[in-house]
């Protein structure tokens, strides 16, 4: 399963790819550090799931809507360090799952395996 990081932490991009790194099933192809970076990268990206942080800084709309359109057919991952009912302040609309920052790596690999049903 290919995946699109869209995140402002540069460290947390880092981690991120580690963990995607030791799952033979997944691949990050792609990470977008601010919202008008992610806006440009997803026509081309071509990923099965965008994981999309709230990235809150930048003039840009960035709606689940919008990722959508952007990359057909593509899952979206809200996952963020905040509370869902506050991520939406950042990120309208309803994704395919929201995970949060907190949580296990193992969690976030078991998570997209399953959303793409092969969890």
């Amino acid at each position: 399963m290919r995946i699109f990081l869209c995140d402002d932490s540069h460290s947390f991009g880092a981690v991120v790819g580690f963990w995607l790194e030791e799952a033979d099933d997944l691949e990050l192809v792609g990470i977008a550090y601010d919202r008008s970076e992610a806006l440009a990268a997803l026509r081309d990206i071509r990923a099965d799931v965008v994981l999309l942080d709230t990235m809150a800084a930048g003039d840009e709309d960035l709606s689940v809507d919008l990722v959508r359109e952007l990359a057909p057919g593509a899952k979206v991952v809200v996952y963020s360090g905040h509370e869902p009912h506050a991520a939406q302040q950042f990120v309208a609309g309803e994704p395919d799952l929201y995970l949060r920052k907190g949580d296990e790596p193992e969690h976030l690999i078991d998570a997209l395996r399953e959303l793409s049903g092969s969890g």
